[in-house]
């Protein structure tokens, strides 16, 4: 029986550990408690031009059309979103009574989580939340399929 919601084996999970640490140049702050460090979603800075169809739009240089997205935009995305990289969870997470040891997401996974929960820091110039595990609202696959409407 699967006792996770995540998309991730527990050991998938211990090599995404290490994944994070070397794609951010640092290791995340190691949570506490039952808390979550999550990694804010920031859009990318540049987008690859999508037809109807979700193909990419080929330019005369035979290349796929490249948007620059403005600095704006970019930092709008960062501190409006609501989908996070789970970089850390604390000893505790998932292990109230009330989770009937189902864990809802592990290290490595996106999720989903409500707009002006937690705190918001930046930690080495990169942008984390720090949430309750109970506040998790869904583990998606990528984070490029959420808008927010």
């Amino acid at each position: 029986m699967n006792n996770s919601l995540s998309f991730y084996t527990e050991e998938e999970s211990k090599i995404f550990e290490k994944n994070i640490k070397d794609a951010l140049g640092f290791a995340p702050p190691r949570a506490c408690g039952w808390l979550l460090y999550l990694k804010i979603y920031t859009a990318p800075k540049t987008k690859i031009i999508k037809d109807k169809d979700g193909n990419p739009v080929i330019g005369a240089n035979g290349k796929p059309m490249v948007i620059e997205m403005p600095d704006s935009i970019v930092e709008d995305s960062r501190w409006g979103s609501a989908v996070g990289l789970v970089c850390s969870r604390g000893p505790l997470s998932y292990k109230a009574e009330r989770f009937k040891g189902i864990e809802w997401c592990r290290v490595g996974d996106w999720v989903i989580y409500p707009q002006h929960r937690g705190t918001n820091l930046l930690y080495k110039d990169t942008p984390f939340l720090i949430i309750n595990d109970d506040d998790i609202l869904g583990v998606i696959e990528n984070p490029e399929d959420v808008r927010k409407n």
